[in-house]
């Protein structure tokens, strides 16, 4: 499965002031938390207590020592982080020792694999997280899961970036799609989605593309069975790959025949005994000209199954017919959905009058929304329009342009928070059961099983476009330095912003950078071009 840390990690699986008397019993209670939501086994933590006392874990971080222990995927079921925090530290064997040099450990995350040749990875993501002094200390200081969970999240995007950034393995690689021919008469294609050796994704076809056929018949394909070897027909990078419930939708890297989606079906046998699987490629021509029903992509769920939090301190709340309302003290927002315990969404309430105080101090309303983009899934949700934040009158003492570059700021730093204008108190209580509907049935929607496991969100790096692949080609013809007068010679037939869009794209990327401004600016190619 291609994952991060931060998918194996949930708020239930922190526990924070831990009290244990040494690292047998500390690893026992981080075991049970496991246990209890089913990612593990009853003989886990044995499992692991034994391999400590072989392999210890310890490691000598400032300003706290930390332990990582993990075991084998005998009694893992699914792939899991716990993490503890200790009030008092108990004694831990340092790595690469027998055990005999010990280490105050106060802080403990314990790795629960499944897939054996994955676990490799997951430590080298832990190192790379806890190397940051500035996390294990607030970690500490931590009073909540949720405080501690926003910790992790934070440090782990921003280590995630760096390595990036600099191109390392957390970035991933290039994921292409590769079309093979074979030698069945009835399946002359082989089509894989492929990501260095990971074969995501690979069925049998009937053809090279659907086109005005609307829908071609796929079979699941094992490639460790096919016979070799297959003629490589195309390859083609792959720029996003999405799943929508039963549809996995695909954009390729080039002007035409570039988007698609794959139809992933369960039926019934007529008997009733089992089920089996359909899957349908389909193209945007062909959905045109078939004109099928619309459907939505995720489950709708009646508003009875809804668990809804509302804040404790909301003297006039939203109300949610149907649905079953709790109040309480929220952590971030004003309303929240609950799944399995745990908040899936949060929404942040404003009406006009609020929001108009809110912009007034920007640094504030940015410290309320950073809060809002620990969950998955939120929202700002404001009771008015927008054209209502352009009206002098409204928003005394502002003025309009003020209110439209804090907006347009609120948006740029914070892409992963939806802000929505509803216009009225009952349209903004109407969008956000909406919204916590969607969230909640994306949970409900029966999931269909891809090879290696496909999370439900697959995303390729940022891919290079023809233009940048011929302006980096170029750039190897030109001098180390270089004007821009002397690139846009050299491929005089592209336009020139798209010229400067893809060199901007690469000084981004810290593989060029620009010296100087105007005409005599010069462009330097760096140690990672």
């Amino acid at each position: 499965m291609q994952y991060t840390l931060m998918d194996l990690l949930r708020r239930a699986h922190i526990i924070t002031g831990l009290k244990v008397l040494n690292a047998q019993e500390a690893i026992e209670e981080l075991s049970k938390a496991l246990s209890e939501t089913g990612h593990v086994g009853p003989e886990f933590a044995d499992d692991v207590w034994e391999r400590e006392k072989i392999y210890p874990t310890g490691l000598p971080t400032r300003p706290v020592a930390v332990a990582i222990p993990h075991a084998d995927p005998n009694h893992v079921k699914q792939s899991a982080m716990c993490v503890g925090v200790l009030e008092s530290p108990v004694k831990f064997g340092q790595m690469g020792t027998d055990g005999s040099v010990l280490l105050d450990v106060q802080l403990i995350f314990l790795l629960a694999i499944k897939e054996q040749e994955k676990q490799v990875q997951m430590i080298q993501q832990l190192v790379s997280l806890i190397q940051s002094s500035e996390l294990l200390e607030a970690l500490v200081k931590s009073e909540s899961a949720e405080e501690a969970f926003a910790l992790i999240k934070a440090t782990s995007m921003q280590v995630q970036s760096r390595a990036e950034r600099r191109g390392g393995t957390m970035a991933g690689e290039r994921a292409y799609w590769v079309l093979e021919r074979t030698e069945s008469p009835k399946f002359p294609y082989r089509l894989s989605i492929v990501r260095g050796e990971a074969v995501l994704l690979a069925l049998l076809v009937g053809d090279r593309w659907p086109g005005s056929k609307g829908n071609i018949f796929c079979l699941r394909d094992d490639p460790c069975l096919s016979p070799e070897p297959l003629e490589e027909v195309e390859r083609v990078p792959v720029v996003n790959m999405r799943r929508y419930g039963k549809r996995l939708s695909i954009v390729l890297d080039r002007t035409r025949r570039k988007r698609c989606d794959f139809l992933f079906l369960e039926k019934r046998y007529k008997d009733g005994r089992g089920t089996y699987e359909q899957i349908f490629w389909q193209t945007q021509k062909g959905l045109k000209e078939r004109k099928t029903k619309t459907r939505f992509a995720v489950y709708n769920k009646g508003e009875e199954a809804l668990h809804i939090v509302i804040d404790a301190h909301e003297r006039y709340p939203w109300r949610f017919a149907g649905c079953r309302e709790e109040r309480s003290v929220l952590p971030a927002g004003d309303y929240a959905l609950l799944e399995n315990g745990e908040i899936a969404a949060v929404v942040e309430r404003k009406t006009m009058e609020d929001m108009v105080s809110s912009l007034s101090n920007l640094r504030i309303l940015h410290q309320a929304v950073s809060e809002l983009e620990a969950y998955p899934l939120s929202a700002l949700v404001i009771e008015a329009e927008y054209a209502d934040f352009l009206k002098p009158d409204k928003i005394r003492p502002l003025n309009p342009s003020y209110c439209a570059r804090a907006f347009a700021e609120l948006v740029a730093l914070h892409a992963s928070v939806i802000v929505h204008f509803a216009g009225s108190r009952k349209l903004a209580n109407f969008w956000t059961l909406a919204f916590f509907r969607a969230v909640s049935g994306m949970k409900e929607e029966p999931q269909f099983q891809l090879p290696l496991e496909m999370p439900a969100y697959v995303r390729s790096p940022a891919l290079q476009s023809r233009v940048s692949l011929r302006v980096r080609d170029a750039l190897r013809e030109l001098p180390e330095e270089f004007r821009f007068r002397e690139l846009r010679e050299k491929l005089y037939d592209l336009p020139e912003a798209a010229l400067r869009r893809a060199l901007n794209d690469m000084r981004d990327l810290g593989q060029v950078e620009c010296r100087g401004k105007g005409k005599t600016a010069r462009w330097v190619r760096n140690a990672a071009f």
